[in-house]
């Protein structure tokens, strides 16, 4: 049986950048989801997304606005609305648009229809693209970073228990 695990996606135009940063996860078996982005996709957005990266230029049309509408955009492709909080980190070379895209996430018209992260990080593809170990380094303390561990913490503790019951139910039978 298949399950979709959409608990950690990269979105990205590059598919370069999204092998780059899906690598450092699937080394440690951590699965996560790749979706190239290319502004025709079209899927049911997803849920159950924990942490979604973001590439913040998925397209070389335009100016900032056009940028943070296309970003916009994508988030509501890819994730749905009535998603579970996540923390959004923005993998991006401007890491300056946290900000911009805070504010125009927050703008009127989007309450209900735009998926809100619980927090926004960024990781800055100029300081980490070329440096594996650092960028490495940078996901780990992501990941140990306490609103992410508190997102998968219950999770954690349920399946625990669940092994553990099924390992002494396993161990009653002759």
């Amino acid at each position: 049986m298949f399950e979709e695990n959409n608990s950690i996606i990269i979105v990205d135009d590059q598919q370069d950048h999204l092998n780059r940063l899906s690598n450092i996860f699937c080394r440690y078996g951590i699965a996560c989801r790749t979706l190239l982005y290319d502004g025709m996709t079209e899927i049911k957005p997803l849920t159950g997304v924990k942490i979604a990266f973001f590439d913040v230029i998925l397209t070389t049309a335009g100016d900032e606005s056009a940028e943070l509408a296309t970003l916009s955009d994508a988030m509501k492709t890819y994730i749905s609305s009535d998603n579970n909080p996540f923390v959004l980190v923005l993998w991006t070379s401007k890491p300056e648009y946290k900000d911009k895209l805070i504010e125009y996430i927050n703008r009127p018209g989007n309450n209900d229809k735009m998926p809100k992260p619980i927090e926004i990080d960024v990781i800055d593809k100029n300081e980490f693209l070329e440096n594996e170990d650092a960028l490495h380094d940078r996901l780990e303390t992501l990941m140990n970073e306490r609103i992410v561990k508190c997102l998968y913490s219950f999770e954690t503790e349920l399946r625990q228990a669940s092994d553990k019951s099924l390992y002494e139910v396993v161990r009653l039978i002759p």
